[in-house]
């Protein structure tokens, strides 16, 4: 059987893409329409904004060097690493 619990309390309209990264213990995931990357570290209980440049992210696969690779609108695909 699976608990759920309230992890993070922001006006999404709804989060998708969500991709949990290791090297980072940080769950990744994207608010679409609102054109948001968003990162949530459960050590620390933070959530934060790590990109919001205008481009809705639809999915995210992490790559072997730990970038993201981030599939957003109009066929825009980037490699992405904070920093």
């Amino acid at each position: 059987m699976y608990t759920l619990e309230w992890v993070v309390d922001i006006p999404a309209a709804y989060g998708t893409a969500p991709t949990w990264h290791p090297e980072e213990e940080a769950l990744y995931w994207s608010d679409l329409p609102a054109a948001r990357l968003y990162r949530y570290t459960p050590a620390t209980g933070v959530n934060e904004v790590v990109l919001d440049d205008g481009h809705p992210v639809g999915a995210i696969v992490l790559q072997q060097d730990g970038s993201l690779l981030l599939f957003r609108d109009e066929a825009n695909v980037v490699a992405w690493h904070d920093g």
